[in-house]
C-alpha cells in the first residue's frame, strides 16, 4: 500500500527521483523555449498574407478576421476602450430577446455579455502597441498566445518522468490541424488560450499530488482556483469548473486519503474559482450533456427549449460544422497526417498512464475533453492532439531506457538519452508534422471585397435600421455597420431563426415581407404566444401574413451575402418540413472549360442544348445522365439567357458568365431555385412593390429596403 502523503509519504507510482542537475533543467527549458518559438513563428509567418492592402485579407486598411466570432470580441473591445460599455452591458443594436431565467415563460431584453470577456479587455489594453488599432491587435495576438500551453504541458510531463513526451506533446498539440486552424492569425477567439488554462490547472493539480504538506496543497488549491477563475473570464463556460474540481477532489482522495483535507482543499479551490461560477456550473451540466453527450431534439426536451411549442425552437447545432461528429479515422487525421500514426500515439499512453495512475489522474479533465472528439463534436479534437505526441514521446523514452546501459542512467545531461531527443525531432518532422498545405492560414471569414461593401451600409441606411439576414454574419454586421440584426451567433437558437429561415427558403416574396413585419412587431414573446395555436411550423408560417401588421416600425433591410447560397440546406432544414425537399439543394461547381453548348465542370459535364447532365463515373461503372429542368446564364447578377426544357422535374443549372465565358455554375433543386434567396440574390429578381434595391454590388452583396405598405 502506498504511504499516506498527508504524513510525509509519496505516491507509490511517483517517478523515481533520479539525480538531476542544473544542466538537465537548463537544457530541457531551452528545448521547450525553442519548440515554443518555432510553433509561434510558424503562425506569425501567416501575417505575410495580410501584406497586400488590395488583397482578399485587407479592406480599406482593416485586416480581415479568420473566424466570424472574432467580430463579437472586437465590438466589445471597441466599446470598452471608449468607456461606452457599462454594466449591465446592454447592447441596443440587437433586435431580439432571450428567455428570462427568473421567470419561466417570460422574455427579457438581451444583456450581453454577463461580464466583459477577458479577451476583449486584452485587445483593448494592447491596442496602443498596434497604433491604437484593435483590429491589428486581434490579427497578431492569436499567434503569440496559441502555443503558450506548451510550457505547463511540458512541466506536467517533466514531473511524470518524461520531458521528451511533453516536448513532443507540445509540438504535436500546437501544430496539429485540429488546433492550428483554430489559433492562427486573425482567429481572435477564445480557442487561442483554451489549452493553456486547462494544462496550467493540470500542472498545479499534479504538483499537489507530489507535495505532502497541507500548506503546499492549500496554496496549490488556491492557485488552481485562480487559474480556473481566469479561464472562466476568458471562456465563459462555468460547467468546466465542475469537471476540474471533481478531478482535483479525486486526485486528493487518491493521494492523501484524508476526507478532511479533501474537503478543505477542494473548498479552497472553489472559493478562489468563484462561488457564483461554482453554482452556475451545476446548471450548465444538463446543457452540456444534451448538447454533446446525449443530443436530443428540442421537442424531446433538448437544450434551448423555452416558451412556446417545442417545434418552434431550432436545433441549430446540427447545422454548425464545428459541432459535427466525424468518423474515428477523420478525427485522428486532424491530429496527425495519418490516422494510424495518431492511433499508435494514443494507444501507447495506456500502459504508461496505468503505471502512473495515481498521478496521471491530474490530467483526466483534459483527457476527458479530448475523448469527446471521438464520439461527439469535432471541436474537442484540439484537446486530444497533445496526447498523440505524449504517446510517441513515451515510446521513444521507453526505448531509450531499454537500450541505455545501466551505468549511463546517472549523470547524463538529459533525463532521456540525447539520441532519443534527436529521434523525437526526426519523428515529428517525418510522421507527426502536417504538411505545409494543411498549415495554411484559414481563409478570411468575410473576404475583403464583401467587407468593403458592408462598410458602405452606414452611409446608405438610417442609424436605427435593422438587417434581416442569416445569423452567421450577425456579429460582423453589428460591429462593421452599427445596424441591428434579428439574430446572430449568440441567438441563433431562438425561434426567430425559424422564421428568418422560412422567409429565405420560401418562394413567396409577399411572405418574406409579411414575416419581417410580423417579427418586427411581435418579437419573441409574440412569436411564442401565437405559435401555441398552430399544429406545426409550416401551418404557423402560413398564418403569418394574416397576423402581420400593415406597417413597419422603422427601416428594415433584407441583406444577402455570398456565403448564404451554400448554406441553403441548413436554412431550409431549419425552415421546417413545409419547404424541405430532397435534391441537390445548392451546389457550387467550378467550370474551367466551356465551348458552345457544352460545359465541363468539376465532376460533371453539361449539354446545354438538350438539357442533360453527365456525372463522372467511378472506374468500371457507367456514367449517370440526369435531365435538367432549365438552364440560365447569369452575367453581373442579371439573367441574360434562359432555356426551359419543358420537364416537370430535374435540377436547374445557373451558369455564371463573364464576357461570354463561363466562370462557374450553381446547380439547384426546384425548392432552392424558387426560393427568395436564389431569386433575389443570385438572379436579382424582386417585386418592386415590396422591395427596392439599395445596394446592388453582386456578387459581394445585395441590399433591399422593405417598402412600407400603404
Amino acid at each position: 500500500m502506498a504511504p499516506d502523503a498527508e504524513h510525509g509519504g509519496r505516491p507509490a507510482d511517483a517517478p523515481a527521483q533520479r539525480p538531476q542537475n542544473w544542466r538537465a533543467a537548463a537544457l530541457v527549458l531551452l528545448l521547450a523555449l525553442l519548440a515554443l518559438g518555432y510553433a509561434t513563428q510558424d503562425r506569425l509567418a501567416q501575417l505575410r498574407l495580410w501584406a497586400d492592402p488590395l488583397g482578399p485579407r485587407m479592406a480599406s486598411g482593416v485586416p480581415m478576421m479568420t473566424t466570424l466570432d472574432a467580430y463579437y470580441t472586437l465590438r466589445l473591445a471597441r466599446l470598452h476602450r471608449q468607456d461606452a460599455l457599462q454594466p449591465p452591458y446592454e447592447v441596443p443594436e440587437h433586435h431580439y430577446q432571450v428567455p428570462a431565467a427568473e421567470q419561466p415563460g417570460g422574455w427579457q431584453v438581451s444583456h450581453e455579455p454577463n461580464r466583459l470577456p477577458l479577451l476583449s479587455r486584452l485587445l483593448a489594453a494592447v491596442a496602443p502597441l498596434f497604433d491604437g488599432s484593435i483590429d491589428r491587435a486581434a490579427l497578431v495576438m492569436p499567434p503569440l498566445l496559441a502555443s503558450l500551453f506548451m510550457l505547463p504541458l511540458m512541466a506536467c510531463c517533466w514531473r511524470l518522468g518524461s520531458p521528451l513526451a511533453g516536448w513532443l506533446g507540445g509540438l504535436v498539440g500546437s501544430l496539429c490541424v485540429a488546433y492550428y486552424q483554430r489559433s492562427g492569425a486573425g482567429w481572435a477567439d477564445t480557442d487561442v488560450l483554451n489549452l493553456f488554462f486547462p494544462w496550467m490547472a493540470c500542472w498545479l493539480t499534479l504538483e499537489m499530488a507530489l507535495r505532502p504538506s497541507l500548506k503546499a496543497q492549500s496554496l496549490l488549491a488556491a492557485g488552481t482556483g485562480a487559474t480556473l477563475w481566469l479561464w472562466l473570464r476568458w471562456f465563459d463556460r462555468p460547467g468546466l469548473l465542475l469537471l476540474f474540481s471533481l478531478a482535483w477532489a479525486l486526485q486528493q482522495s487518491v493521494v492523501t486519503r484524508s476526507p478532511r483535507r479533501v474537503l478543505l482543499c477542494t473548498g479552497t479551490l472553489l472559493v478562489c474559482a468563484g462561488p457564483v461560477d461554482a453554482w452556475h456550473s451545476l446548471g450548465q451540466l444538463a446543457t452540456f450533456v444534451t448538447r454533446y453527450l446525449a443530443p436530443t431534439h428540442p421537442a424531446a426536451g433538448g437544450a434551448g427549449a423555452g416558451p412556446g411549442p417545442a417545434w418552434l425552437w431550432p436545433d441549430t447545432g446540427q447545422t454548425i460544422s464545428e459541432m459535427a461528429r466525424l468518423g474515428t479515422a477523420d478525427t485522428l487525421r486532424l491530429l496527425a497526417p495519418r490516422a494510424e500514426v495518431a492511433a499508435i500515439g494514443l494507444l501507447a499512453l495506456l500502459p504508461w498512464a496505468w503505471s502512473r495512475r495515481r498521478l496521471v489522474a491530474a490530467l483526466l479533465p483534459v483527457a476527458a475533453l479530448g475523448a469527446l472528439a471521438l464520439f461527439s463534436s469535432r471541436r474537442f479534437a484540439m484537446y486530444l492532439g497533445p496526447f498523440v505526441g505524449i504517446g510517441w514521446g513515451v515510446l521513444l523514452a521507453t526505448l531509450g531506457r531499454v537500450l541505455a546501459r545501466p551505468a549511463a542512467l546517472t549523470g547524463r545531461p538529459l533525463p532521456e538519452p540525447l539520441w532519443c531527443w534527436a529521434a523525437g525531432l526526426a519523428l515529428f518532422v517525418g510522421l507527426l508534422l502536417p504538411g505545409a498545405s494543411a498549415r495554411q492560414a484559414p481563409e478570411p471569414a468575410i473576404p475583403a471585397p464583401v467587407f468593403r461593401s458592408l462598410q458602405q451600409l452606414p452611409r446608405l441606411t438610417a442609424s436605427g435600421a435593422r438587417l434581416w439576414t442569416w445569423w452567421d454574419t450577425g456579429y460582423a454586421l453589428v460591429d462593421t455597420t452599427g445596424r441591428g440584426v434579428y439574430h446572430d451567433g449568440s441567438s441563433q437558437f431562438l425561434p426567430q431563426t425559424r422564421l428568418v429561415a422560412a422567409s429565405l427558403a420560401s418562394p413567396r416574396q409577399d411572405l418574406l415581407h409579411a414575416m419581417l413585419r410580423y417579427v418586427d412587431r411581435a418579437g419573441h414573446p409574440g412569436i411564442a404566444r401565437d405559435a401555441q395555436a398552430a399544429a406545426d411550423l409550416p401551418s404557423y408560417v402560413e398564418q403569418v401574413p394574416r397576423m402581420a401588421p400593415d406597417g413597419l416600425d422603422g427601416e428594415v433591410h433584407v441583406l444577402f451575402t455570398p456565403d448564404m447560397p451554400l448554406k441553403f440546406d441548413a436554412i431550409r432544414r431549419l425552415a421546417g418540413a413545409g419547404v424541405t425537399a430532397s435534391g441537390a439543394g445548392v451546389r457550387w461547381l467550378r467550370c474551367p472549360r466551356g465551348a458552345g453548348d457544352r460545359l465541363e465542370c468539376a465532376q460533371a459535364t453539361f449539354d446545354l442544348r438538350d438539357g442533360w447532365m453527365e456525372l463522372a463515373a467511378a472506374p468500371g461503372s457507367q456514367a449517370a445522365r440526369i435531365a435538367l429542368r432549365r438552364t440560365l446564364a447569369v452575367e453581373r447578377g442579371r439573367v441574360v439567357r434562359e432555356q426551359d426544357y419543358g420537364r416537370s422535374d430535374g435540377p436547374t443549372l445557373q451558369v455564371l458568365v463573364q464576357q461570354g465565358q463561363p466562370t462557374g455554375a450553381f446547380l439547384l433543386d426546384e425548392v432552392a431555385y424558387q426560393s427568395n434567396l436564389n431569386q433575389m440574390f443570385l438572379l436579382g429578381r424582386h417585386d418592386p412593390a415590396l422591395f427596392e434595391p439599395v445596394l446592388d454590388d453582386y456578387p459581394n452583396l445585395r441590399l433591399y429596403r422593405a417598402v412600407p405598405r400603404r
